[in-house]
């Protein structure tokens, strides 16, 4: 009898700290690497979307749209979906504006690799892990650094329909919850301070 998967908890429980994303980001040392890290973390992307993302989705605002569906023949798209990629859900097919700081490494990454950063979800989760490994992110994985692009749109004011949106989730559920956890802490702090002095 094989033992249950531990699950490992919500991914807004291991949202990075201002301090860790500062290291992580030192920690990329070339263009793969801050542009996977930087699609994770300033797009929120999904592993599966990262790494599909082509010269294809950029638009001529300097947007990413995210298509429905696309042809695609990595291995597993061949294997597990007839050669073509759909987002995870109707609701991830969305455009999401690139952060400035992103521009530069974006545009060099698809002018040399059209077709992306060139890997699979193994490969970028891999990538993800040496990084965060190098930064001594101890229980660091890809999905935290989606939970702290959500974590920053959240202390930054973004609604939970405008996270929802960002996020390609279809339900305000998951986004209500980062947003009540955002003022969870903050009202912590403050009322600490009032207390406490």
């Amino acid at each position: 009898m094989s033992k249950p998967v531990k699950r490992r908890g919500e991914s807004a429980e291991y949202a990075l700290s201002q301090h860790q994303v500062e290291e992580v980001l030192k920690a990329c040392l070339d263009i793969d690497e801050r542009v996977t890290i930087g699609l994770q973390l300033f797009l929120g992307l999904r592993a599966s979307e990262a790494c599909h993302l082509s010269k294809d989705w950029v638009t001529e605002e300097g947007d990413i749209k995210i298509p429905t569906s696309q042809t695609c023949n990595c291995a597993e798209c061949m294997r597990m979906r007839h050669g073509l990629w759909k987002p995870k859900t109707k609701a991830g097919a969305r455009t999401l504006p690139i952060p400035k700081r992103l521009h530069k490494d974006i545009a060099e990454l698809l002018r040399i690799k059209p077709y992306g950063i060139g890997v699979s979800r193994v490969g970028l989760y891999y990538r993800t892990k040496v990084v965060l490994g190098r930064a001594k992110i101890k229980y660091g994985f890809p999905h935290c650094l989606r939970a702290t692009c959500f974590n920053i749109l959240a202390q930054g004011g973004m609604s939970a329909v405008g996270l929802a949106y960002f996020a390609g989730w279809s339900n305000i559920a998951v986004a209500s919850h980062y947003i009540s956890v955002v003022q969870a802490k903050k009202a912590s702090l403050e009322g600490a301070r009032a207390i406490f002095g």
